[in-house]
């Protein structure tokens, strides 16, 4: 399971189970019928042996913000978090995490007993324009003069000004010469970073004394063909490659977080790549990565 945050929806199985679940309604697939396929999908029952938690609570999540949380679904959530069996291997996380996650739990539990909202239309789900970039999909990236760029997309949105699904794209730390052979190697390299954004953590910040640049998420604004993804703009190196997102649309603006999503173009990315911008956040990530303390964070997995 990838995860990226404490959140319901924060690793893989949940929130594809939402995407798949707003699709369903999108296409106007009675809820009895689609929770009955989701089930099957996912080789989940109500009486299984080894439940999935991130399944349960992402789709009683799902159900429930819809206005169509099924009655067993709930009784099933519920009692994977009251007995315990809803934290699965996040009690094996570090116990400022693990608590994190216990108290979206619990916070999840009395949403699902208060009275759902009234169920609601779903409106169709946009479409990509364009040639179509995978979650996972790393990509070269050419500035509009020599500068060169490594992608990884993380993330799908449907932007709500246009109705169609945009690629969310983290940018590497990569000094443009020599291209990663493998898909270890990309994995293990790290996002840019940006002097603006701070990422508070490690105990707060050692109470708010210390200010980690915070990584950069852009969604790729696509309104016509002309601003979809071409050759002119980059090419595909590597497909299916596991890099978790620093976070999700949903958290946008919560300075904790330690990212920030900005709507751009792939036209704009050309010419970030080429400006003094750009060379400044290299700088900035590279005396993060070597900041001695970053360091320890990393080994010991201190988010």
């Amino acid at each position: 399971m990838g995860t990226w945050g404490t959140g319901i929806y924060q690793n893989d199985t949940a929130s594809d189970v939402k995407d798949d679940w707003l699709d369903g309604l999108s296409d106007n697939e009675p809820v009895k019928v689609l929770t009955r396929r989701l089930l099957n999908e996912y080789d989940e029952s109500f009486d299984g042996d080894n439940p999935d938690p991130e399944f349960w609570t992402g789709l009683a999540a799902i159900q429930f913000r819809t206005g169509h949380l099924d009655k067993a679904v709930k009784d099933k959530t519920l009692s994977l978090i009251a007995s315990g069996k809803a934290m699965g291997l996040w009690d094996e996380e570090e116990p400022k995490i693990a608590d994190k996650r216990r108290i979206v739990l619990e916070e999840l539990a009395n949403k699902l007993n208060r009275p759902q909202p009234k169920p609601r239309k779903t409106k169709k789900r946009g479409k990509q324009i364009g040639k179509l970039l995978d979650k996972g999909d790393v990509i070269l990236l050419y500035g509009k003069k020599k500068g060169r760029a490594l992608a990884v997309v993380v993330d799908h949105t449907t932007y709500p000004r246009t109705d169609h699904v945009d690629s969310i794209i983290q940018i590497l730390y990569w000094d443009g010469k020599k291209l990663p052979k493998t898909a270890q190697e990309v994995e293990s390299m790290e996002s840019m970073r940006e002097k603006e954004y701070v990422h508070l953590n490690i105990t707060e910040a050692l109470i708010n004394k210390i200010r980690w640049p915070g990584i950069s998420m852009s969604t790729i604004i696509t309104t016509s063909l002309k601003d979809s993804f071409n050759d002119n703009i980059g090419r595909v190196i590597f497909k299916g490659i596991n890099y978790p997102a620093a976070g999700s649309w949903d958290d946008t603006g919560k300075q904790r977080s330690g990212f920030k999503i900005c709507a751009t173009s792939w036209e704009n990315v050309r010419y970030y790549i080429d400006s003094e911008l750009y060379s400044r956040d290299r700088k900035v990530t590279r005396r993060y990565i070597s900041n001695p303390i970053n360091r320890i964070r990393k080994i010991f997995k201190i988010k």
